[in-house]
């Protein structure tokens, strides 16, 4: 089971980091990447099975953080075009550094720093930013692709 966000997190920062990392971590575990290759070798057969599997797993989680961009969004914390194409995305870029365990066992596991490391990358490929100064009381604050780089 995927983790869920809380929509009125008042750190959308700390609660989206939180967030990947945690995604990361469920989808790297040895039973996630075992349920992963079974559902890939059943496709033939059952072709809607992934289909199905990516709704039912990673679909709630990625609506919640939809939720979340889009009350920081409406509340003017943060600019995003639109919120469920970023969580989408997210979404999918933490699925993509899993694929290469997925389909080549032995893989080393990530590291704390490296599951960090690929949330904020994947964080910004998305069109969500951090500013280096955090204002506001020691919170970070989210901006878009178009307030450039702090």
């Amino acid at each position: 089971m995927l983790p869920n966000i809380d929509p009125d997190e008042p750190d959308p920062g700390s609660a989206l980091r939180q967030i990947g990392i945690s995604v990361l971590e469920t989808l790297n575990n040895p039973v996630t990447i075992a349920t992963l290759r079974l559902i890939i070798g059943a496709l033939g057969r059952f072709p809607r099975l992934g289909e199905e599997f990516l709704r039912n797993s990673l679909g709630p989680t990625v609506e919640g953080i939809a939720a979340s961009l889009g009350v920081h969004a409406a509340s003017k914390e943060m600019r995003i075009g639109n919120s469920h194409a970023a969580a989408e995305e997210f979404a999918r870029r933490c699925l993509a550094h899993v694929m290469e365990r997925v389909l080549v066992p032995h893989q080393p596991f990530l590291t704390e720093a490296e599951y960090t490391a690929v949330v904020e990358d994947s964080l910004r490929k998305c069109g969500i930013r951090w500013r280096d100064a955090v204002p506001h009381g020691g919170r970070a604050d989210l901006m878009s692709p178009s307030d450039g780089e702090a």
